[in-house]
């Protein structure tokens, strides 16, 4: 799954977690992405494995988190439910 998520971030150069989720097979799930101190969910609905994978792709430097426009999210058509929008 790591590799999977890493080759498609690199390809694509910039790519929501709408997408992402819906190109990486196994990728649903019931878990939530957040940051380290829990105050910001990042993305719901993700399997653990795909969670983990991306934690680590993180640790390691290897994809970055950048705020995107929530039109995009709107545009891909998948919007985090009941959230408001970080600042």
């Amino acid at each position: 799954m790591k590799e999977k998520i890493k080759k498609f971030v690199h390809r694509m150069n910039h790519v929501s977690f709408a997408e992402l989720t819906k190109a990486i097979p196994g990728s649903a799930g019931q878990r939530t992405l957040h940051t380290d101190n829990d105050s910001l969910i990042i993305w719901q609905g993700v399997s653990v494995e795909f969670a983990e994978a991306v934690e680590q792709l993180l640790c390691d430097n290897e994809i970055t988190i950048t705020v995107c426009d929530p039109m995009i999210y709107m545009l891909d058509g998948k919007w985090p439910t009941n959230l408001p929008v970080a600042k």
